[in-house]
């Protein structure tokens, strides 16, 4: 019959930093190359996120527009005008 020891969490977190710390400084070069690669795909998401503020806001003006052009075409008393609140 086996008997399992325990091991706390924080002696597991630091057994498994310990382990990070080594890798990090065997490999320097490719911890510096994937943080590179990170935060140039970081950019790019931020500049679309950008551009599709910018469309939404376009979006938002069209719904706009065509919300008045149907009512002055039908009235305020049109059945449209529920749809579009």
């Amino acid at each position: 019959m086996k008997v399992h020891q325990t091991v706390n969490s924080e002696t597991i977190r630091e057994v498994r930093n310990q382990y990070y710390r080594e890798y990090r400084a065997r490999n320097k070069e490719k911890i510096r190359e994937i943080n590179h690669r990170y935060w140039e795909r970081r950019a790019e998401r931020a500049k679309e996120g950008a551009q599709d503020a910018t469309s939404r806001k376009d979006q938002r003006r069209c719904t706009i527009s065509a919300y008045t052009s149907c009512m002055s075409n039908y009235g305020t008393e049109s059945i449209f005008f529920e749809g579009w609140v």
